[in-house]
Parts: C-alpha cells; sequence; structure tokens
C-alpha cells in the first residue's frame, strides 16, 4: 500500500484548520486523465454554460442565474461560480457557447460530436454538467448540523482542440454538499430545498475545478491524503468486492453514487471520537494496469476533523479477504 500526504484545493479557509507544510503535492485521481495531458499546457479556457442533464428535472437548477440563499441573500449561478473558482486559481477564462450534449456525450464522445464542439477563439472547453440532485441524501452529516441533507452529483470535462483533432483529456465526478452555518436554514419548504440544491451544485463546482493545478499563490489550501492499494485480480472482481465491502457495514459506509462502467463511488467513512462524530469524504476509482487492478482513494477532511486519518485499511482488507489468493 502506498500513502501520500498532499493538499486539496477549496475555496473556504478555517482559522481553526491547520495546513501541512510539505511544499509537494499530490493530485487528485479523476475518472479519466489522458496519459500525455498536463495541467502546465492549458491557457485560456472557454467556459460552457452549466448542462442540467438530470433525469428527472421538476426542481429548479439555477445554473445560469442566481439562485435563493440564507436569508436575504442569493447564490451565485453555477456559471459565475465556476468561472470565480478559475479565476481564483489563476486560469484566465472566456464564455462559450452553448453545448449540446447527454452523459454518453460527456463520458464516451464520439468523433462528430467532439468536432462539433465549440471552442471559440480558445483550444480548451471546460463542459459542466449537472447528473443529480438529490434531497436527504443522509451522506455527509458534521457536528451540529452544519451540514445540509441534500447532495449533488456534477461532473466535468475538459477537451482539447488540435490542428488535426478534438480530444477529452480530463474528466471526473464528484458530490457536492451544502455548507449551512448556524444549525440549517429555516423558511418554506420549497425555498429552503432549492437553497440547498443550488448550494451543493456550486460546491460540487468547486471541488471539480480545484482538482486542477493550481496557479494562484492567493488561493487557499486544504488537506487531503492518496491511497493507492494494487490488486492483482482484474477491475471487475474488485469493483465486486469493493462493493461487497460497502454492503457489509452500511452503517460505517454512506455510498451516495457508484458507477459500474466508470467504476468509481463517492463514499463517506464514519468516525466516532470521543468529542464528535464526523464523515471524511472520499472518491474511489479503479484503473487496470497489466493484468491486475489499482484502487485509488482520495480523502477530503472535513471541516471539523482536519487530521490525517486512514479510511482504507478496512475496507481494502475486507476486498482482500474476498478476492482470490
Amino acid at each position: 500500500m502506498r500513502r501520500i500526504s498532499g493538499l486539496l484545493l477549496v475555496a473556504l479557509v478555517w482559522s481553526t484548520v491547520g495546513f501541512s507544510k510539505e511544499k509537494d503535492s499530490v493530485e487528485p485521481a479523476p475518472v479519466f486523465m489522458d496519459p500525455d495531458f498536463h495541467f502546465s499546457q492549458v491557457s485560456t479556457i472557454c467556459l460552457a454554460p452549466g448542462l442540467d442533464l438530470r433525469a428527472d428535472k421538476t426542481e429548479q437548477l439555477f445554473l445560469s442565474e442566481r439562485g435563493p440563499g440564507p436569508g436575504f441573500e442569493h447564490s451565485a449561478s453555477a456559471d459565475q461560480y465556476m468561472a470565480g473558482v478559475f479565476g481564483s486559481m489563476g486560469y484566465q477564462t472566456t464564455e462559450c457557447r452553448p453545448v449540446t450534449a447527454t452523459l454518453a456525450d460527456l463520458r464516451a464522445p464520439s468523433e462528430e460530436w467532439l468536432r462539433s464542439l465549440d471552442f471559440g477563439q480558445s483550444n480548451w472547453l471546460f463542459v459542466l454538467a449537472v447528473e443529480d440532485v438529490r434531497a436527504k441524501c443522509g451522506w455527509i452529516v458534521g457536528a451540529g448540523g452544519m451540514w445540509g441533507e441534500t447532495c449533488a452529483l456534477v461532473s466535468g470535462v475538459l477537451f482539447e482542440k488540435r490542428s488535426d483533432a478534438v480530444r477529452m483529456v480530463w474528466r471526473d465526478r464528484v458530490a457536492g454538499t451544502p455548507l449551512i452555518l448556524g444549525g440549517g436554514l429555516i423558511g418554506r419548504k420549497h425555498v429552503v430545498e432549492a437553497t440547498e440544491a443550488s448550494m451543493a451544485v456550486n460546491d460540487g463546482v468547486e471541488r471539480l475545478v480545484e482538482e486542477f493545478e493550481v496557479r494562484s499563490k492567493k488561493h487557499p489550501l486544504w488537506l487531503f491524503a492518496v491511497d493507492e492499494e494494487s490488486f492483482s485480480a482484474n477491475c471487475d472482481a474488485v469493483w465486486t468486492a469493493l462493493n461487497d465491502a460497502f454492503g457489509q457495514d452500511p452503517k460505517k459506509y454512506k455510498v451516495p453514487f457508484s458507477d459500474a462502467t466508470d467504476k468509481m463511488a463517492l463514499y463517506a467513512f464514519h468516525h466516532k471520537t470521543m468529542m464528535q462524530s464526523v464523515d471524511n469524504e472520499n472518491h474511489v476509482v479503479l484503473k487496470a494496469r497489466g493484468s491486475g487492478c489499482v484502487m485509488q482513494i482520495t480523502e477530503s477532511f472535513t471541516i471539523n476533523h482536519h487530521r490525517e486519518t486512514d479510511d482504507w485499511s478496512d475496507l481494502t482488507n475486507a476486498m482482500g479477504a474476498s478476492l482470490p489468493k
């Protein structure tokens, strides 16, 4: 097993949090990254308006216009929020025309669809999509009721335009949650739900963009740890073992999203201490390596639990016990 401590970038800084003095940072593992791609290659990024790709669009999303917020405030639109986070990271951006896409286009784009993309005057295009918003998903719940009960599944894809072709170079999915201070929101149910959904989407946008390489020294930092576990079995067998391990202890592992095609899952690992009860967010991706499989876990520390913990030993031990030796 290989463990690496690093820095995960987020836009909120809390005075009570101690930061690592390590200079070297480790990039979180996305679902897909072209082996020849490096963030240093990226120049101005054209940002397409966010896409609403939810199966159920009954509830309104605020992707291009301001959404409701706590009290008399308004939350920024997802498009505005995305541009702001890219800017704080040190990237130049410009606006692009809307993109027409399905989830299948973003997951495995065809050559014809890639040629239809409009990059404007840039060679880089970022497409944001909201795949799902779930109320009362029961995922990350911190002490004092600080975290809302809504989560948003948000995906982002970066495309590069070359002289001979267009290619997808980076893709990932994250789950965003609304950070609500003071014990929660008060108001009419539909307003509270819309506010939490808007905040959860923006949190997902932030988590996605901040997986990019930081270029600004002014951008705040947050701790994360990366674990890599190698298995001799193929990824189909490891994926089955992973889900079996999750199912053995649902109180310990909360899994709001799992995708067998990408072989990735978002889960929270429950910790109980003498002072509080917290859940750490974890992002799991399986990747084939030779005839075997590598599982990469990125653990983000919660706002109240900023010391490094081991969220994977029990999980990987349970998986190893069910796999052929």
